[in-house]
């Protein structure tokens, strides 16, 4: 039956470089594989068992991406508990935060991801939850968190052709809680622009 017809597969993509925008990257040398099972359908794939694995990260995605000529995702996003210095270090914004010369942001342990990604593919709206509780994470000489303290962050944003806002950002590491919203511009030279408070702690 062409209209509910199954896909699966599995795909070896650690010889290829893997990036969008400025925002994700793998280079050749870091393995990843993709094992796919799904349902195609008249407009619609529906996304029945999805595993992106690559460094320690393993993302389980399900759900749907319909209407292929203008594609809408509908996805729901959950990991294992991976090396947090492994997943930042695919983020090149992240990795070029740097205090003196030296990179700001210093992290090790584990951590998990929850995510949901819903709309348009040039207009998603993404909320996501990393939990960091058996973590560590500083930066620069502003905060620290040991690996026994409590910590997550939860975000709320959406990211258009060159643009993320970012509606809703809370940062709670022990009886610090910052809250941050504000905007990203041009990907491939970010400009920033963005309020953040704190509770007192």
């Amino acid at each position: 039956d062409l209209a509910n017809l199954a896909i699966s597969g599995e795909f070896d993509l650690s010889k290829s470089g893997v990036r969008y925008q400025n925002i994700f990257s793998k280079p050749e040398a870091v393995p990843m594989t993709l094992t796919l099972q799904a349902v195609l359908k008249a407009d619609a794939l529906e996304l029945t068992a999805v595993k992106l694995a690559f460094d320690t990260v393993a993302l389980d995605v399900t759900g749907s991406v319909s209407h292929f000529d203008a594609p809408v995702l509908d996805l729901r996003v959950a990991s294992n508990a991976f090396s947090l210095p492994d997943f930042l270090a695919r983020f090149p914004e992240v990795a070029a935060l740097k205090k003196d010369g030296q990179p700001a942001l210093k992290s090790d342990g584990e951590a998990s991801l929850k995510a949901s990604v819903k709309g348009a593919v040039d207009d998603l709206a993404i909320a996501a939850t990393i939990t960091l509780d058996h973590s560590d994470v500083a930066y620069a000489d502003l905060f620290a968190k040991g690996a026994k303290i409590p910590g997550n962050i939860d975000f709320e944003g959406r990211v258009r052709q060159d643009a993320l806002a970012v509606t809703r950002c809370v940062v709670n590491l022990g009886d610090l809680q910052l809250t941050a919203q504000g905007t990203m511009t041009n990907f491939k030279t970010p400009k920033f622009d963005a309020s953040v408070e704190t509770n007192l702690f």
